[in-house]
Formats: structure tokens, C-alpha cells, sequence
């Protein structure tokens, strides 16, 4: 895949969709801190609107912020849950990030990976947030920062990994994009992918209007984070034994085939004699 990667420039510009499709457009950036919601809301926008975070796991966000695009979208970039003494806080800014009226609105949430597993914190956040809405709203993923040996090898295992623990409400869009070393080294940056590029173009808008946003439930993200913690936990021994099953058929079907060579029964005396009635 071509990608070009950039810091932030002040004579690049780049939008994954025509401005005239992007204007009155919302994106929704929801997850937990460093998860790099920031910097992916610049990328979409193609200018540095949002200052990033430097690390995964440590985010800057801690309030709801909209910006506005060149292309006249709107971007909304929200609080991680992630964070015990500040989660009810974050929970309304999520709230009033969606319940901001919207004729068009891609909601997505960017996660990265922890040695290889998707935690269940991110899975519990997506839970809270998409079961606050009261209609099926289709939503995307992004697994951001995927080292690349897990890219070219896992990226499989985490997609099953994902729509295992979100059965009941999945994604409609899953995209994986790559670890970019030394990337974080500066705080305002966006980048061009074809990978996003693609997420955002088929990622379905919906109205998402006031009426239809609940009370997002953070008292239950502990609960659910390890729910799904035990799920990842049942389906990594199952891969694991689903692998050795493999490799065991594997290695006796490369085995040479092994002849038994059974001893003849020992012949009764007589037996001619017998068989002609003279015995």
C-alpha cells in the first residue's frame, strides 16, 4: 500500500473524502486515552486541529472539544473512560459529544493493541458507549499502531478477537494501520493511509439526534473490562489448542506410513487328513 506520512505542514493538505462531501460532516472519535484519537481526527481533517498525546495510554484529552475542517466538517474529539478518578466526567462530555444534534455522524473508536491482545478496557468502552445509544448505530474500529510481524500475522486473530467480544453490536468497519516509529515524537501531526482513507469513505453516516443518547453507565466499565478480559482469556487457550491440534496432525501426516507385518497362524497337524474324513 502507498502511504505518505507527515508531520504537520502548513502547505499539505489532504482530506480522505471531496470537501464538498465532508462539509456538514461529523466524525466522533471515542476511546481510551493515548489510542491516538486525536492525532486521527487530523488525519481525516488533513490539518492539525487537535494536539496529540506522546505516548500510548497517556492522553491530553480531557475535555470535549469540536473543531471545525477547512472542508467544513466538524470533529469531535472526546475523554477516554479509562481513567478511574475522571471516568464520570468523561461520560458526559461522550454524552454531549453525542447528543449534538447531527444529520450526519460517523462515530469510530481507535484502539491499540497491548502485545498483541486488544484489552478489555477498550472493548468495555465501546460496550458503555454504543449501548448508550437506542438504535443499532453503525460504528468503526481502528486498530492503530499495530507493529508490523503482528500486522502481517495476527491482524486475523484480533479482527475474531473483536467481533467475539462485541457479538452482540460489531462493527460494521475494521481497519488495522501500521506502527510508525518515531511518530509520536512530536505532538501535532496527521498522516495520509490509504487504509484510512478507505475507513472513512465506507464508514456510514447516520442523524443521531438528543432524544436517542442514554445515561452511559460507567459504574459497570470495571465489571465489563474484566467480562471481557475472561472471554480474551477462553479464546487465547482455544486458538492455542486449535494451533497445536494443527501442528500435531501436521507432524503425523508428515510421518513415513508404518507397516505391521503379522505372523501366520501356527498350522494344526492333521488338518488335510481331517478335512478328507480320514481323522
Amino acid at each position: 500500500t502507498q502511504s505518505t506520512w507527515g508531520h504537520f505542514l502548513s502547505v499539505y493538505f489532504f482530506s480522505t473524502m471531496s470537501p464538498s462531501k465532508m462539509a456538514g460532516m461529523c466524525f466522533i472519535a471515542a476511546g481510551n486515552p493515548g489510542s491516538g484519537k486525536s492525532c486521527l481526527l487530523n488525519s481525516i481533517a488533513g490539518e492539525v486541529l487537535f494536539h496529540s498525546g506522546q505516548s500510548v495510554g497517556v492522553g491530553l484529552t480531557e475535555v470535549l472539544k469540536w473543531a471545525t475542517s477547512s472542508s467544513g466538517a466538524k470533529l469531535a474529539d472526546t475523554p477516554g473512560l479509562d481513567d478511574i478518578a475522571k471516568c464520570k466526567q468523561a461520560a458526559t462530555e461522550i454524552e454531549a459529544a453525542l447528543k449534538s444534534d447531527m444529520a450526519a455522524a460517523k462515530l469510530f473508536f481507535p484502539i491499540v493493541p497491548v502485545n498483541g491482545r486488544i484489552l478489555g478496557t477498550d472493548i468495555a468502552t465501546i460496550k458503555l458507549i454504543i449501548g448508550a445509544i437506542s438504535f443499532p448505530i453503525p460504528y468503526g474500529i481502528i486498530v492503530n499502531q499495530v507493529p508490523e510481524q503482528l500486522l502481517n500475522s495476527g491482524s486475523a486473530t484480533l479482527q475474531s478477537l473483536i467481533e467475539n467480544a462485541l457479538a452482540d453490536h460489531p462493527p460494521v468497519k475494521v481497519a488495522f494501520l501500521p506502527e510508525i516509529p518515531g511518530f509520536r515524537s512530536s505532538g501535532e501531526q496527521f498522516f495520509q493511509h490509504d487504509t484510512l482513507d478507505n475507513f472513512v469513505k465506507d464508514l456510514p453516516a447516520v442523524e443521531l439526534r438528543p432524544h436517542q443518547v442514554k445515561t452511559i453507565e460507567v459504574d459497570k466499565h470495571e465489571q465489563l473490562t474484566r467480562e471481557v478480559n475472561k472471554l480474551n482469556e477462553e479464546l487465547e487457550k482455544a486458538r492455542k489448542k486449535q494451533e497445536e491440534d494443527a501442528k500435531r496432525i501436521k507432524d503425523l501426516e508428515s510421518r513415513p506410513p508404518v507397516i505391521i507385518h503379522h505372523a501366520s497362524p501356527p498350522r494344526q497337524r492333521g488338518g488335510l487328513l481331517r478335512k478328507i474324513g480320514l481323522l
